[in-house]
């Protein structure tokens, strides 16, 4: 099970203020939301179910996105060029922000091998022309493991480059409009459902004074702090 949850974060890691103020020449950058629509299937938990987004609004600008599922206080953003994601978690009487750095995004994703291969067609969503992928996900470490694979569809008119897939799926070329991850018995699905282009403010992709910053080590050290709390109980 744990397996099947880090496959769905991946995925949806797909969907997720640039720190080089240099653009592509000649390209204009995009900023605006995106509104995604998820959807899952097989065989999964009705209550886990339950438990995980069903919408997700992405706004965007340049390699830069900021994620927000409604009815989970959890955010997340990624700077694409510098490689750096923030989750910012706002739940009652408490506000982190886990910030990880190049180094460790890299290192988070460093023991998986992704291969990219065209599927030759093509599919218009929100009047955007996608080109279709086919993306095989392995696990260098673990042999025995399942292959997990992704059929993706992106459009190269949002974000600068593919640094804007750095923190997820590094060297995929276009920004996904919609994925669908086929792992361990479970389909989800991600699709776009509406593309509104709109101005985007710096301060959506900056942490916010209220929050205290930690680093993703640390928050795993304050999670085992507290399971060891209630195994004295």
């Amino acid at each position: 099970m744990k397996k099947i949850i880090i496959a769905l974060l991946i995925c949806s890691s797909f969907l997720t203020i640039n720190t080089i103020s240099a653009q592509k020449k000649g390209k204009k950058s995009f900023a605006g939301t995106v509104t995604f629509k998820i959807s899952y299937e097989g065989d999964i938990d009705p209550q886990k179910i339950a438990q995980l987004p069903t919408k997700q609004t992405t706004s965007v600008f340049e390699n830069n996105t900021r994620s927000v599922f409604p009815g989970i206080p959890r955010y997340i953003i990624s700077l694409g060029d510098s490689c750096k994601q923030i989750i910012l978690f706002d739940i009652p009487g408490s506000q982190i922000a886990v910030i990880s750095n190049k180094e460790e995004v890299l290192e988070s994703i460093g023991n998986l091998n992704y291969t990219y291969e065209k599927t030759g067609d093509t599919k218009t969503i929100c009047g955007y022309v996608c080109t279709g992928y086919k993306i095989t996900i392995t696990d260098k470490e673990e042999e025995d493991s399942e292959e997990q694979t992704v059929i993706t569809y992106t459009t190269t008119e949002i974000g600068l480059n593919n640094a804007i897939n750095s923190t997820s799926t590094p060297g995929l070329e276009g920004f996904p409009l919609y994925s669908q991850l086929n792992a361990n018995g479970i389909i989800q699905t991600i699709e776009a459902t509406e593309i509104k282009k709109s101005k985007v403010s710096i301060v959506d992709f900056m942490i916010p004074t209220s929050y205290k910053t930690m680093t993703m080590s640390q928050l795993r050290e304050l999670q085992q702090q507290g399971s060891d709390d209630e195994d004295d109980f």
